[in-house]
């Protein structure tokens, strides 16, 4: 509170008072309500500002220590509106973050409204937004004692405060407005009289916090505060002409605020009208169940939802990664907290709690959000309730997956107490008051810890007779008892019949139970669950691999203690093998995405490297001791055969190894650094200056050590990582050390954290660079011990083309020259053309972006895959390369090289100087020129909407170049044979208004790009053409409430508004529309080469007339000799977009069958 700055800003003559705290680039300012002033926000605001933000906090006019207005009977919603205004630009703070409560949730919703640009987010608590048509007059149907009734009476609360002081006022409002009922008083009595003068302060308002708040009214006195809100409540949006908040809007409700009794509010909210009114919502729920709250976590809003439910000691946030991930795949998700736990309210008699109850809960949480069918996932004790719902209520339930622990009817669950000693945990937390007891001794949050430690261990957890469940752990903590003994005996029929996957780790404690194993394996459990599906995953948490599932392991190789990270569980092994001055996190990116794929990762840190041992003498570390403790690793791990990756001279020990172990090889990938036997090494040293970095640290002797003695390890790391990401030699003058090279103000590569630059600069502070330095760069010229020099093992050599590597000198001709598959004869060759020497990590996802200057213009191209065949994606209107994201991924994965360019003037490539003079023409010749710049000859072409004519066009004129053309709704017809829409339609038809020069970028101009683009999807997924009436725009087609398309995402979105914020849509409107047509000197008419159409029956383009007729008729197959058509019953526009596995399929079928 001491660190609250207090400020006065002059606005409009009133001098406003500002409380200020905190420095951060982002800004939040908090709006009080009614009596409150700054001072409500106080905790808040220390809050925010110990997290990084800025937080200032103004009394309004009239409030607390700001003026009061000349003329306070004057004051509305425009004089907040524009003092809050005033204070930014006082402060020079240009975007906010606003949080209101009560009534000053109006300002901010009202700012939000007036000045979309300036806010990032809008917070509110206790009032939603409601626009002037929809807000309902509480006073007609409420009673005339109705608070509010009351105090819009001019003078009449005046009088009714006036009988106290400012301090008793705000005493009585604080004790009314805490409560949960409406304040009413009756005909004979005032507001105030409503407070007994006995009752005391809620228990979180101090009698300090009423002094703060009694001596700041003593002073303004409430004319101003009853004035606003309350005679001023139901003034116009002041001045706002849209009615929808469109920026994010977070509102927070209380279940015990009176403010939910207002006639129809509940509704309003739990309803869905809110949303309409602010699309971008989140609320907090509470849905009360048998008498009690329950709090339940939901995001996503597709039709299927997903219910998780949670173990002990768990509550809902155990979920959190599962519901962003499935809320993302366009489900709903939600996570109840069960009564009792987390923020849900604990029952009464909490010994008499039983999974009936969970049961009961569950079903009326669903019946209160209108859910008739769910996904169940349940953790642990969690699958029962899974597996108990779907048993009662099948008709509810669209299948169940299950974790750790598989469905045992009550007839067949063994009793696992009886078979254990009494210290098993179970039995403990059975007898009644013994874990609250033990648990008892400890903090709820060292429970907690202690029980993750131990369910985390793959042994059963068993006390002496002497110790406690807690005491198993060197820190312990409390938790509500687990009752598992209680059977419901409730279900006739004891077969889960809905489908179930059964997902079990393999260090799950609870596989060690008596008969547990032999009761899942045997198949006894699929009597109960016919449709069932287990997998086995290693770990007690088996969820998605992500960092927090990389296990780290020590094995100890002669002598020492060797570090191994390790995630996945697949039969084929990939081992990583890091370079200098790395360690096995260099490759987490990869490891993640392998482990996803189905295979198992390791990467160990060599000896002397993170957390591995330093060998009894560094100075006498080889390649060939970095081959034996891999050779070792794989012995202790019992792995035969493995795929080796290795990257800068992580490379040597991957080719020794191959070498050396053939027969325990699958193939090697190495980045950075070719294979190279000693008789075809070059000597670099030779060629290269003495200031040549590797020339510097073979120094012997500690010249390397000295130098990175100047600085702390995380300063070397950071150091080298930014040299080495430069494409020029690192190569110091005479006077200079290596570590000179770097000016400390240089950034990090924008791909490499501060965070990631940690992890690395804790290791080296404990293992030094001693080992490092001797590995690689001193015992680079020691004999590799491989008596044959060719690697016979499957290889792939990775180069990125800005890696200084590719600069040592005959480094270029060796690698691009028939003279480095002499060595290793099954090599493939990859180039990346921005890579860098950490391009593991500086391009951890595959699609690469390019720039290629095309006549003058620099045009960006999207590029995936190394196949030999090569599919060119051409996108539509008002699209760019992104709308292809789902097929180039699926293209690449199939074999094929996918390259989709942004036209000139979309995305991300340069506008053309003139745009009004763009035309189809230099839409083919640009395409062209990309294709030679990317030396392609032959592909095929995949188009959709106006990207089809280019793609004919291509194929009319270069036959021999196209393999086959894949278009989405648009046939190929020739001009004389293609319909004249415009004449046929509406002079409001979008095209024919599209096509009038500056119409449709005057229409646009009222919205920011990612709002046209919004309005587009939503219009061109419909099924019916776009026309407006005479006095109405295209953009006016579209209500603004309505809500994207479901396989569009708000992420999506933005993708395409940011780039068209940058080039507008002019060049986009005149190709598409306004271009004349240009024969281009095609003299045949007839496509020849193959040709699929894919026909979204949904699309509205099949309603243009002739266009449907032309394809049932099988007109178009005139001008198409070898088509084929293949309808998407329910596919629109963008079917691409909307069902990319459908698409997805149908085109590599015909790609697969052209090659």
């Amino acid at each position: 509170m001491d660190q609250i700055q207090h400020k006065y800003v002059t606005v409009q003559g009133l001098k406003l008072h500002v409380a200020d705290i905190g420095t951060g680039p982002n800004v939040v300012v908090f709006l009080h309500g009614f009596p409150e002033i700054w001072y409500s926000w106080r905790h808040q605001m220390i809050a925010v500002a110990n997290a990084g933000f800025r937080a200032i906090a103004p009394d309004y006019r009239g409030y607390g220590l700001s003026d009061p207005p000349p003329e306070p009977e004057k004051t509305s919603s425009s004089d907040l509106i524009n003092d809050l205004l005033g204070i930014l630009d006082a402060l020079a703070v240009p975007k906010v973050f606003l949080v209101g409560k009560d009534f000053g949730a109006r300002p901010a919703y009202l700012f939000a409204l007036m000045y979309p640009e300036k806010v990032l987010g809008v917070v509110t608590i206790g009032l939603p937004y409601r626009p002037p048509s929809t807000r309902s007059p509480y006073d007609k149907d409420l009673p005339e004692g109705f608070y509010i009734n009351r105090w819009r009476e001019p003078g009449r609360a005046e009088a009714d405060f006036g009988r106290f002081d400012a301090k008793t006022v705000v005493r009585n409002v604080y004790i009314l407005f805490s409560r949960s009922e409406l304040p009413i008083a009756a005909k004979n009595q005032e507001i105030m009289d409503l407070v007994d003068s006995s009752t005391p302060l809620p228990p979180w308002f101090t009698e300090e916090d009423l002094e703060v708040y009694g001596k700041l009214y003593e002073k303004s006195g409430f004319r101003t505060a009853l004035q606003m809100p309350y005679r001023k409540s139901t003034d116009d949006l002041a001045g706002a002409t849209d009615s929808i908040v469109r920026v994010p809007v977070l509102f927070i409700m209380g279940n015990k605020d009176y403010v939910l009794k207002f006639p129809g509010l509940e509704h309003y909210i739990n309803s869905g009208k809110l949303k309409e009114f602010v699309p971008d919502l989140e609320i907090p729920k509470y849905i009360t169940v048998h008498g009690l709250n329950l709090h339940v976590a939901d995001i996503g809003t597709g039709p299927n939802v997903v219910v998780f439910l949670h173990w002990f000691p768990e509550i809902w946030y155990s979920w959190r990664h599962q519901m962003n991930s499935v809320a993302t795949a366009r489900f709903r998700t939600i996570a109840p907290d069960y009564r009792g736990y987390g923020l849900s309210d604990p029952p009464p008699e909490p010994e008499n709690t039983t999974y009936h109850d969970l049961i009961n809960d569950l079903l009326g949480i669903l019946d209160a959000l209108a859910i008739p069918k769910v996904f169940l996932i349940g953790n642990d004790f969690g699958g029962r309730p899974a597996c108990l719902f779907a048993l009662l209520h099948p008709e509810r339930v669209s299948g169940v997956v299950t974790l750790g622990v598989p469905y045992t009817p009550p007839m067949s669950r063994p009793q696992y107490e009886k078979s254990l000693p009494e210290g098993f945990y179970i039995n403990r937390w059975q007898e009644p008051g013994r874990a609250e007891a033990d648990f008892g001794r400890l903090d709820a949050k060292t429970v907690v810890r202690n029980v993750y430690i131990l369910f985390l261990r793959s042994e059963l957890q068993i006390a002496a007779e002497n110790q406690e469940i807690m005491d198993l752990v060197d820190s312990s903590t409390p938790l509500p008892p687990w009752v598992i003994k209680e059977d419901l005996g409730i279900a006739t029929d004891p077969t889960v019949k809905v489908p179930v996957l059964n997902i079990m780790g393999n260090k799950d404690y609870v596989f060690k139970f008596p008969a547990m194993a032999d009761y899942i394996n045997s198949g006894k459990l699929k009597e109960y669950v016919p449709n069932l599906e287990i997998d086995m995953l290693l770990g007690y948490f088996p969820r998605t691999p992500n960092m927090d599932q990389i296990q780290h392991k020590y094995i100890t190789v002669q002598g020492l203690k060797l570090h191994v990270a390790d995630v996945g569980t697949g039969p084929n092994v990939v081992v990583f093998l890091h370079g200098f001055p790395e360690i096995w996190y260099t490759w987490r990116h990869q490891m993640i995405a392998l482990a996803n794929a189905g295979f198992r990762a390791i990467a160990p840190d060599y000896r002397g490297y993170g957390l591995s041992d330093p060998p009894p003498q560094p100075e006498k570390a080889s390649f060939l001791d970095l081959d034996n403790d891999l050779l070792a690793i794989l012995d202790a791990l019992a792995i035969p055969k493995v795929f080796l990756i290795g990257k800068d001279f992580g490379a040597w020990p991957a080719y020794i190894f191959a070498g050396l172990h053939p027969e325990r090889t699958l193939g090697v990938v190495t980045m950075g650094v070719p294979y190279m036997p000693k008789l075809s090494r070059p000597q670099f040293n030779n060629h290269l200056p003495e200031g040549f970095y590797i020339s510097r640290w073979q120094e012997p002797g500690g010249r390397a050590e000295a130098d990175f003695g100047r600085l702390d390890a995380k300063t070397v790391i950071r150091n080298v990582y930014i040299l080495f990401s430069r494409s020029e030699i690192p190569i110091a003058s005479e006077n200079q050390e290596i570590m000179d090279l770097v000016d400390s103000s240089t950034p990090l590569p924008p791909w490499f954290t501060e965070e990631d630059l940690e992890v690395y600069g804790k290791l080296y502070e404990k293992s030094g660079f001693q080992t490092a330095l001797q590995l690689p760069y001193r015992a680079m010229k020691h004999e590799l011990g491989i008596a044959d020099s060719t690697i016979e093992a499957p290889a792939v050599f990775i180069m990125g083309t800005k890696d200084y590597v590719y600069e040592f000198p005959g480094m270029k001709d060796y690698i691009t020259s028939a003279k480095l598959k002499e060595f290793v004869p099954d090599l493939e060759i990859v180039f990346l053309p921005e890579g860098t020497h950490f391009v593991h990590e500086q391009l951890p996802d595959q699609i690469q972006h390019k720039y290629i200057a095309v006549h003058g213009l620099n045009l960006h191209v999207a590029d995936i895959g190394t196949g030999p065949n090569v599919v060119m994606f051409l996108h539509g209107f008002p699209e760019i390369w992104y709308s292809w994201r789902h097929q180039m991924i699926a293209a690449a994965g199939a074999g094929f090289r996918a390259i989709a360019p942004d036209y000139r003037g979309h995305g991300l490539s340069d506008l053309p100087p003139e745009p009004e003079k763009a035309s189809y023409r230099d839409l083919v010749n640009d395409i062209l020129a990309i294709l030679e710049a990317l030396a392609i000859t032959k592909f095929f072409v995949v188009a959709k909407d106006y990207g089809a004519w280019p793609a004919y066009i291509l194929a009319l004129l270069y036959p021999d170049r196209i393999l086959g053309v894949v278009t989405l709704g648009v046939p190929y017809l020739p001009a004389s044979s293609r319909p004249s829409f415009a004449e046929s339609l509406p002079e409001g038809f979008y095209i024919s208004r599209f096509h009038e020069p500056g119409r449709a970028e005057a229409d646009f101009r009222h919205f920011d790009a990612t709002t046209v683009f919004r309005n587009i999807y939503i219009l061109f997924s419909r099924s019916e053409i776009p026309i407006a009436a005479e006095n109405q725009e295209i953009m006016d087609l579209v209500d603004p409430s309505t809500p994207l398309p479901s396989w569009l995402s708000e992420e999506d979105l933005k993708a395409y508004g940011d780039s068209y914020e940058r080039t507008g849509f002019q060049t986009a409107l005149q190709i598409t529309y306004r271009s004349k047509s240009d024969d281009m000197g095609i003299t045949e008419l007839i496509v020849k080469v193959p040709v699929l159409v894919i026909v979204g029956q949904k699309d509205y383009f099949l309603k243009f007339p002739g266009i449907e007729d032309s394809i049932t008729s099988g007109k178009v197959k005139e001008f198409a000799t070898d088509l084929e058509l293949v309808d998407m019953p329910e596919g629109t526009h963008f079917a691409q977009e909307q069902f990319p596995d459908q698409f997805n399929q149908i085109m590599l079928t015909f790609l697969k069958k052209h090659i």
